[in-house]
């Protein structure tokens, strides 16, 4: 091995042997569970090895004895976690972890050595204990493949949970939405019944209020006063207004044409229109205005009276003939608002998150149709219609459109009309 060997006397006493101890060292070197040899320090040179050495190295004692030390460690390493066996762990007393050495047939061993220095009859020696760690580096090496593996497991059963959190998410909306189609379709076969009911008692009464007015302006001139023109005016009014809901709904459920054509409309006549429609509802209440005359803006005239009428009519259910009405109206350059805020009980809590949904309604008589028909109004205009509680009691409700010019609200008409046609 390119060593040059020592005379026997040198490697007895390099083993100690010649010591009055030498006995016990003999015992303790040849029956280690450990693989054990001896290295002189000045010349790097094996002086002694055991039987376990030669199992762990497949070297023979003969090839080992007298060798240079580095016949049992490799010049490469395979593994970058392990030590090369050099001259530093040698003259370094103490535990060498993760060194790897080379078996005769070229396989690698890691092993952990304890370095100890002595003082022999033949010189400075250093005495090496080596214990195999092969196997549990295995292991430890297929723990690590293990917790990866593991650990990359988990990742996948977080990105699947993901998933199937979302999966669950879409599918609550959309049994929402089914709910709420259900829901619309049952509207849908209810009003046209209500409209059809209603269709001719409604012709009858215009007919007569028409007669009704020839008969004081031929017969009873000195009744036809102003104020008897305003009522008979408001009555005509608010019956050629259910002429057109009815009309809307019968055309709407019929998947016919939009439910009326957009134009420019004055924001504060629409309401006072309503207001003054609503008189006696709200007989006892107090209405307080805040708005002054702003310029018109682009809407559908009809269902926009609609959704007042329907918010003014659940604030004077609210108020029940006592409190305070507020409306009040900004607008800006891009926004309008529009806020109803009554003083009175406000809505039960339990239907405070499904307040626009079909059929939900805190009153006795409601039939839980006034908020969303108003909501349906809103989102055709593009607008959004909300519920804000006040405090200590009360209700608001906002209603916000954009400013939008007539050619776009025609656009919007157009899409109402397009998605009528493609209802099945």
């Amino acid at each position: 091995m390119g060593s040059q060997p020592l005379a026997t006397n040198e490697l007895d006493a390099a083993r100690g042997l010649s010591t009055p101890s030498g006995e016990v060292y003999r015992l303790f070197f040849e029956h280690a569970s450990d693989g054990i040899f001896s290295v002189r320090l000045d010349l790097g040179v094996i002086t002694a090895a055991n039987q376990r050495l030669e199992d762990l190295s497949g070297f023979a004692a003969g090839q080992l004895v007298g060798a240079e030390v580095c016949c049992l460690f490799p010049t490469a390493i395979s593994e970058p976690q392990a030590r090369s066996f050099g001259p530093e762990i040698l003259a370094q007393p103490g535990l060498h972890e993760d060194v790897q050495l080379r078996r005769a047939d070229d396989y690698p061993l890691f092993a952990a050595i304890a370095v100890g220095h002595a003082e022999t009859d033949a010189g400075p020696t250093a005495i090496c204990v080596v214990r195999d760690t092969t196997e549990r580096r295995l292991l430890e090496r297929e723990l690590i493949t293990k917790h990866m593996a593991l650990r990359q497991a988990h990742e996948d059963l977080q990105r699947v949970s993901r998933s199937l959190t979302q999966r669950n998410r879409e599918l609550l909306e959309l049994s929402g939405r089914v709910a709420t189609l259900a829901k619309q379709a049952a509207i849908g076969a209810f009003t046209a019944g209500i409209a059809h009911s209603i269709n001719n008692p409604l012709a009858a009464l215009l007919s007569a209020q028409r007669r009704l007015r020839d008969i004081f302006a031929r017969r009873a001139p000195e009744l036809n006063d102003e104020r008897m023109e305003t009522l008979l005016e408001r009555q005509q009014q608010a019956a050629l207004r259910i002429q057109r809901v009815v009309e809307n709904v019968r055309r709407a459920h019929s998947n016919g044409a939009p439910r009326s054509d957009p134009a420019m409309v004055n924001l504060v006549s629409e309401l006072e229109g309503t207001l003054a429609l609503a008189e006696e509802r709200l007989a006892g209440v107090r209405v307080e205005r805040c708005y002054r005359d702003y310029p018109q803006v682009a809407a559908f005239a009809d269902e926009l009276q609609h959704l007042f009428a329907n918010l003014i009519d659940n604030a004077a259910h609210a108020l029940a003939g006592s409190g305070t009405l507020t409306v009040a109206v900004q607008m800006g350059a891009d926004l309008v608002r529009v806020t109803f805020t009554d003083d009175g009980p406000g809505l039960p809590p339990e239907i405070l998150a499904q307040v626009f949904e079909p059929f939900v309604t805190g009153h006795a008589n409601g039939t839980g149709l006034g908020l969303w028909l108003a909501r349906q109004v809103a989102h055709r205009h593009r607008g959004r219609l909300l519920h804000q509680p006040v405090e200590p009691h009360g209700a608001r409700f906002v209603f916000e459109m954009p400013v939008l010019r007539l050619a776009e609200l025609r656009e919007v008409a157009g899409e109402t009309e397009r998605c009528h046609d493609e209802t099945p």
